[in-house]
């Protein structure tokens, strides 16, 4: 043990790559986290089909102390960066040689008036069941409304899996219609990925209104108010856009209302505290880049080597993206090592089409439960 102390605050994918990467090398590592439980969030879009158990995709934080770390169950309300403490919700304080801040970004509603009250949110395991309740006993003819009016949010395609999940299970029972904020189908991952999405939604028969701005959500007469005029709803299940977290702002590590700026070729590093790193989904929108499980690794294990003093390189900065819709589907790889490191890129394509991008999300949820996830008890 070296001695030196590496606070972790956040114990979500980036968290948790943290830790394990610094497994072994000598610190006192502390992962301070108020959830009882991680919730393995790409399987969300498949418990809002009715698909999985909500308990399926729950893992308890307990098993760290495998890793090396001790877990501190507490809520992070300010950091003192020049004083090197963290000061939790219970009063308590926890010095540092090293902090992380793994804290991701919080949902709302993007000033949207009405949306909170009747929007199912399936990046919540909440929403997502209860989404799945909803359709249950959705009549005949109904019309549900699922996709994304607002960047950025986690998982770009995440919606789009939704929606040819939700088209898939209702087999005709009720229509499908994705909203979008952009013309086309994620247009920054390339004509080839945005292709393959839009020509996969055409098969479904999910329709796409694309270029889409939501001004209101009218709750008594359930419609959408917007660039596409009047569109009503049966059920609404919007992924809602994401915000910083105020700890960062109340902390002095970001301006009110913005994202941080980070120092990727530092290990992410924040550019005024050499002994402070941001990683995972609070770091991307700074940089230009998508919210990833993907990322939130790449930068993760980039942070635990600049800590370390490991200067070897952390690899390219990928991404893939699988969107699984049972028999069919696309999976799609992205290299956001220019766009991350020198504001190119990115340079994306699909690597498998069909029922091949299933097999390809299920190798990866394996890979996950048994390479990022706490041992389990």
């Amino acid at each position: 043990m070296n001695g030196r102390r590496v606070v972790v605050i956040g114990g979500g994918h980036a968290g948790l790559s943290v830790i394990k990467a610094l497994a072994g090398k000598g610190f006192d590592v502390v992962l301070v986290e108020r959830r009882e439980n991680l919730v393995f969030r790409p399987g969300l879009t498949f418990v809002a089909a009715g698909l999985r158990r909500p308990e399926e995709l729950l893992l308890g934080l307990d098993g760290v102390d495998r890793f090396g770390a001790r877990l501190v169950k507490g809520e992070a309300i300010r950091v003192d960066p020049g004083e090197r403490v963290v000061v939790l919700s219970d009063g308590s304080r926890l010095g540092y040689d090293y902090l992380v801040l793994a804290v991701g970004g919080e949902p709302w509603d993007g000033g949207v008036p009405g949306l909170r009250i009747v929007n199912l949110n399936p990046w919540s395991l909440e929403g997502a069941a209860a989404l799945a309740e909803k359709l249950r006993v959705l009549p005949a003819g109904a019309r549900v409304v699922v996709g994304a009016f607002k960047p950025p949010y986690p998982c770009p395609p995440a919606p789009f899996e939704l929606a040819g999940l939700l088209a898939a299970v209702s087999r005709g029972r009720f229509r499908t219609t994705m909203v979008f904020f952009e013309e086309k189908p994620l247009p920054k991952l390339g004509r080839e990925v945005s292709g393959a999405l839009e020509d996969l939604l055409a098969r479904l028969e999910v329709e796409f209104l694309g270029g889409f701005t939501l001004d209101e959500v009218d709750v008594k007469g359930k419609a959408l108010l917007g660039s596409h005029g009047r569109q009503g709803f049966d059920v609404l299940a919007l992924v809602p856009p994401f915000r910083p977290p105020r700890l960062l702002a109340e902390s002095g590590l970001s301006p009110e209302g913005s994202w941080p700026v980070v120092e990727p070729w530092r290990g992410f590093r924040h550019p005024r505290y050499d002994d402070v790193y941001i990683v995972g989904d609070a770091a991307m929108p700074g940089l230009g880049a998508p919210m990833s499980g993907f990322l939130a690794g790449h930068s993760a294990r980039a942070a635990a080597k600049a800590i370390a003093g490991d200067e070897s390189s952390p690899g390219r900065a990928y991404a893939e993206c699988f969107i699984d819709v049972l028999v069919d589907g696309v999976a799609a790889y992205c290299d956001f090592t220019d766009l991350i490191y020198s504001g190119g890129g990115p340079h994306c394509h699909v690597i498998a089409e069909g029922g091949l991008a299933g097999a390809y999300k299920r190798g990866y949820e394996a890979w996950w439960r048994d390479s990022i996830a706490p041992p389990q008890t």
